[in-house]
């Protein structure tokens, strides 16, 4: 299980708590270490507040509310505090070796804490060229978010709290007292002072506003971005892993699906034969996650449970039966479509399988349940699914999981099918383009209509199975499931971060309408393959110049016809008969033979690019 930014917070506490029970006088020695060990721990809260809370563009503006006055002081004051104390350590000179005093132990030992607690906050994001940063997961969004910043400088400003009575002391103790220099003891409460800012900065009502539970949970649930360990099923589980199993393939894949999505991830590229496999998984989940929620709302009703949940619990069924629907159209779609010669499966496509076996294993008795086994020999029981109303929010907790870790697949891949698109990668058999089309290979590049109908596919898809999330989302918060903070992360995650920088392909890009409204330069790095922001983004602004100054000639010329009339007259006429042949060869509708890519399959037969061991067919809907 990856680490939890709550841990190294927590650890903090507990090293700061016993720094601050010494009460005694400094021994000779121990100030030089005090002093730079709590030098590093105030610098640590510092860097918090630089990196993950919002800096005002004019800090001194009048216009700016309470809190954010508030966030903005609190950051200055640790900034200021951290500045005195470095001024201060640099005077006593460094130490050499690890502390030896205790209460310099437990300083370091915090400083550590929230050093290692910056640096997992750090996982979610990356940086960019202008400077800025780019976000690498969802709880990016969610770490810079407004109540989870609030939540961050409230417990910046407890440690705070913590630290400037004591640290005040410090000056006045004996032993360090008489070996501190005055401008050491001066800069010393100068910190101390910005400390105590701090606190009352970060309490701009003078009592405190303790930030909402939600975000204190989401603030201690933050998670390092690394991918869990893959957690394959064995057979025979018994109900508690089964769930666990399911959770976990959910949040592996949930962290995979934006890496393949990245354009830069060294990953394999996605391929028809991938997206074809995941969308057959992903349907295969969604049809047993469907039949679970049905047993839970049979189990809720005979239990006599509040008649609103298992009511939910339906309306949460039929939402996941109308999503695993919309993933096997967008199965099918496939069967026609292809990306050429195949290459390695992503670890998305290669490991959906896992959680269509997990979903499965909760809905069926067979404890070897596969896809290929289906229904046999049937669906368990209700009361062997939930036997206590305790055990209800565990399994919908696994449902929950699994429905939003395919909406972050369908829009991962949407994104790559979009690309493929762009740069040609995407083909289909001649035989289904009009008769007239007279190209002489079995497939050629898919028109702009079938790409059209591809991913409007994908928008239903991802439509379909963010809905049934939302659903599962109020669910599981009104019976408390612990699943109940994917509600939060969704709801935080759509809150505007105005100082982080939006990461291309975080989410869904527009339908791309049609490829003739590319540019020509545009389009012919597209083609190329390239797909970098800023070189289409060049390309753009030259094929805006082109457009704009052909419209000038256009209009030059139309006003120096309208001043002569034989110019006019040939242009009504037409272009003479050696220009006409060489226009009516440009406007040919037939692709030229040099513009086919090379790199496609050498039969003339649509093929189906089923995934082995996932079927074709999806089970019937109860």
């Amino acid at each position: 299980m990856p680490a939890l930014f709550g841990d190294f917070l927590a650890a903090a506490s507990e090293h700061i708590d016993a720094a601050v029970c010494f009460y005694g006088d400094l021994p000779g020695g121990a100030a030089r270490e005090v002093i730079g060990e709590l030098d590093r721990l105030v610098a640590a809260m510092a860097r918090y507040v630089g990196a993950f809370t919002p800096v005002p563009a004019d800090p001194a503006g009048a216009h700016l509310d309470v809190r954010a006055r508030a966030e903005a002081d609190a950051g200055q004051a640790l900034r200021e505090a951290a500045a005195s104390l470095r001024a201060d350590a640099e005077r006593l000179g460094g130490t050499s070796g690890d502390p030896v005093f205790p209460a310099a132990r437990h300083l370091a030992a915090a400083a550590d804490a929230l050093t290692a607690g910056h640096d997992l906050l750090q996982t979610h994001f990356s940086p960019a060229r202008d400077g800025s940063r780019n976000g690498r997961s969802r709880w990016a969004r969610v770490i810079t978010s407004e109540p989870v910043t609030a939540a961050l400088l409230s417990e910046l400003a407890v440690r705070a709290r913590q630290l400037a009575p004591w640290a005040a002391r410090l000056p006045l103790s004996g032993a360090a007292g008489a070996g501190l220099p005055g401008s050491a003891r001066l800069a010393v409460s100068a910190a101390c002072r910005w400390l105590q800012v701090a606190d009352t900065a970060a309490r701009p009502d003078g009592t405190g506003y303790p930030p909402a539970i939600a975000a204190g949970k989401l603030l201690h649930a933050i998670p390092a971005n690394t991918a869990p360990a893959r957690h394959r099923p064995r057979g025979g589980e018994p109900m508690a892993p089964l769930c666990a199993g399911a959770i976990t393939t959910a949040e592996r894949l949930r962290y995979l699906a934006p890496a393949h999505a990245d354009r830069t991830h060294p990953a394999a590229a996605p391929t028809a034969a991938g997206w074809q496999r995941t969308a057959h998984g992903a349907a295969i989940t969604g049809h047993n996650c469907e039949l679970v929620l049905r047993l839970l709302a049979d189990r809720a009703s005979s239990l006599g449970i509040n008649p609103a949940i298992p009511a939910a619990l339906r309306h949460a069924a039929d939402a996941t039966s109308a999503a695993w629907a919309a993933w096997r159209t967008a199965a099918r779609a496939f069967d026609t479509i292809t990306t050429g010669k195949d290459a390695a499966l992503t670890r998305v496509a290669a490991e959906i399988g896992d959680l269509a076996i997990w979903a499965g294993r909760l809905a069926h008795t067979d404890p070897a349940w596969t896809p290929t086994r289906g229904a046999a020999p049937g669906l368990r029981a209700p009361a062997d699914l939930a036997f206590t109303p305790a055990d209800i929010p565990t399994v919908l907790a696994a449902v929950h999981h699994a429905t939003d870790a395919l909406a972050a697949v369908a829009s991962a891949d949407r994104e790559t099918i979009r690309d493929a698109a762009a740069s040609g990668r995407l083909f289909i058999p001649t035989r289904l383009l009009p008769a007239g089309d007279d190209i002489p290979y079995p497939y050629a590049p898919a028109p702009g209509r079938h790409v059209d109908t591809l991913l409007a596919t994908y928008d239903n898809v991802i439509t379909s199975t963010t809905s049934a999330a939302k659903i599962l989302d109020d669910l599981a918060a009104a019976i408390n499931a612990p699943s109940s903070l994917l509600t939060s992360i969704r709801a935080a995650g759509r809150q505007p971060a105005p100082h982080l920088a939006h990461r291309h392909g975080s989410t869904a890009p527009p339908p791309l309408a049609n490829h003739s409204q590319l540019g020509q330069v545009e389009r012919a790095l597209r083609t190329l393959g390239i797909t970098e922001p800023g070189m289409l983004a060049r390309a753009t602004t030259i094929d805006d110049a082109a457009a704009e100054l052909i419209a000038e000639g256009r209009a030059k010329t139309r006003r120096r016809d309208a001043a002569d009339p034989a110019r006019r007259r040939a242009s009504r006429d037409g272009p003479e008969p050696r220009h006409a042949a060489r226009l009516a060869a440009k406007d040919s509708p037939h692709t030229p033979m040099a513009a086919i890519p090379r790199t496609i399959p050498e039969d003339n037969t649509p093929r189906s690019e089923s995934p082995r061991t996932l079927p074709a067919v999806m089970p019937g809907k109860r």
